[in-house]
């Protein structure tokens, strides 16, 4: 005679089985780019965000993550996590991999020391905002290359003093926007002359920043805002900009 909860027990594992082995992360640029987000996690305090829904949950799709938008490709195209609680520094060596990344924004959060040159690696990039958080420093090496996507880069509201040569040395055509306003920058490396393509630049609130001449030169510069940088006078050589 059948035994009918046998059978009942053995058709269930039978139906569920399969959807538990699809839910599991397959191997390869998949499996990388969520490790980089639980570095990530790991590296600014995880545990103290103010939302984290769905991070690290076993069997969770990494692209239904709070923050992290995807492609139909299943790759991490966005990072926004504005005024949710990061503390601590960004991963060193982790984030180049997220080669899709075309956004990374963490403004308003309480993190501090070195922003690594990575992000500069990341030829899709196209807008990095870290604003309002307390970065000191710039990797050496920091600085988007000639075929790179990069537009926009937000590091307002910082502690910043200098910034490495590479950053101002960009070649990306399509870089159009820098805010380096409210940081403690005394100068601006001269190499700024070299991003021609440069429509908008605040230097605003840094009331000991030497303004270098080669800035004069940039001829696509349609924005520029210099409030409170305590200069005694202003370079005649202003009046060559158009």
């Amino acid at each position: 005679m059948p035994n009918f909860p046998s059978l009942l027990l053995f058709s269930l594992s039978i139906f569920f089985f399969p959807t538990v082995l699809s839910s599991s992360p397959p191997c390869g640029p998949w499996n990388e780019e969520r490790e980089v987000l639980v570095a990530l996690f790991g590296s600014t305090s995880g545990s103290n965000w103010l939302n984290s829904f769905l991070w690290l949950e076993p069997f969770s799709d990494h692209c239904n993550w709070f923050g992290i938008t995807c492609n139909e490709q299943h790759q991490v195209v966005n990072i926004s996590l504005p005024f949710n609680g990061l503390s601590g520094s960004l991963p060193a060596h982790f984030l180049e991999k997220l080669t899709q990344l075309e956004t990374f924004s963490v403004p308003r959060n309480r993190l501090s020391g070195l922003v690594p040159s990575s992000l500069s690696q990341l030829l899709k990039l196209r807008s990095l905002d870290l604003s309002e958080n307390s970065f000191d420093r710039i990797e050496d090496g920091f600085g988007f290359a000639k075929e790179s996507s990069f537009q926009d880069l937000n590091l307002a509201f910082n502690l910043f003093r200098t910034l490495p040569e590479d950053l101002l040395r960009s070649s990306a055509e399509g870089f159009q926007s820098l805010n380096l306003s409210h940081n403690a920058l005394t100068d601006l490396p001269s190499t700024i002359s070299e991003v021609r393509s440069l429509t908008s630049l605040d230097v605003s609130y840094n009331e000991k920043l030497h303004i270098p001449t080669s800035m004069w030169s940039l001829e696509n510069l349609q924005v520029l805002v210099m409030n409170m940088l305590g200069l005694q006078e202003i370079d005649p050589q202003i009046a060559n900009m158009k």
